[in-house]
């Protein structure tokens, strides 16, 4: 049975019409060579044909979903940074985002580096490519990875002399085997939105997202649905990690993929996986099979 709150699998086949798709992107619509395959393509063209709204749902910020994905891709809606900004699509205008202040950046920083925690800030919408960070333990080496990986986007921060400035996030990165004093610094982190999630990059590490408290994904689709007017018993979503949870306990149906972390394999029904169509697979089943 797929997770329905407040009606059954039944109740929702015969009486709702799902209007929106929400999908997360790495590790879910994006195989593992981050690539979204032939047949994920084409059924986001089929949906648009239904008139089904698309969206896509990614801690990616704008720079980093324009790495994978070409201009003309076939959504409605692009959300980034985890529900930070909202952008229509193909048109890329910005209709929603938010920031923290930077007395908050700051506070939190201090939180931070008194645990010795790597940490990076990422510069307010649009420009939140753009990161400072600070290092404290040499042995991280997701924490450098990622360095590397953005390379000139990124600029070593002085505690002492840092001009503090508002900030899209806050990302701390924790090496395997720091969960508890990720647990730990989490609930001492007040009046923010903390997320949890797995790196992309080792798919080993966990990384802390600390954004405004009003930013999640979920919030996100909320205020999409509001504008486009549909309401949320006619939604769907799928993800795969801890950074989705919110847009799928969000989402009147909600799956995750089959390589989906395991406390989320055990709320949420299952398809397959992000290398085998498993969005399609979700779709087929509510759009099409159900017809035949």
């Amino acid at each position: 049975m797929e997770r329905i709150p407040g009606g059954t699998d039944k109740e929702m086949r015969s009486n709702e019409r799902i209007q929106m798709v929400a999908t997360d992107l790495d590790g879910t619509l994006l195989n593992d060579r981050q690539q979204v395959s032939i047949q994920n393509q084409e059924t986001l063209h089929r949906l648009k044909a239904l008139d089904v709204l698309r969206v896509v749902a990614t801690g990616r910020s704008y720079y980093s979903f324009n790495k994978v994905i070409p201009p003309d891709f076939p959504i409605d809606y692009l959300v980034f940074s985890t529900g930070a900004g909202i952008m229509e699509w193909p048109s890329g205008r910005l209709v929603y985002s938010r920031y923290l202040p930077a007395q908050r950046v700051e506070a939190i920083a201090r939180l931070l580096t008194h645990a010795r925690v790597d940490f990076m800030i990422h510069h307010a919408i649009p420009q939140n490519q753009f990161f400072d960070f600070f290092h404290f333990n040499r042995e991280n080496h997701d924490f450098h990875r990622r360095c590397q990986v953005y390379g000139q986007l990124g600029s070593p921060g002085d505690f002492d002399q840092f001009a503090w400035y508002n900030a899209t996030q806050i990302l701390a990165i924790f090496p395997p085997g720091e969960g508890d004093k990720f647990t730990r610094l989490a609930a001492e982190m007040n009046g923010v939105k903390v997320i949890k999630a797995t790196s992309p990059l080792d798919h080993r590490s966990l990384w802390m997202e600390i954004f405004p408290a009003e930013v999640s994904k979920g919030k996100a689709i909320e205020w999409i649905c509001e504008r486009e007017n549909i309401h949320l018993s006619r939604t769907l979503g799928l993800g795969n990690d801890y950074n989705d949870l919110d847009l799928l306990r969000t989402t009147r149906i909600s799956y995750v993929v089959e390589n989906a972390a395991e406390p989320l394999r055990k709320e949420f029904t299952q398809t397959r996986s992000n290398n085998d169509h498993g969005f399609t697979q979700v779709m087929e089943k509510y759009f099409w099979r159900n017809k035949k």
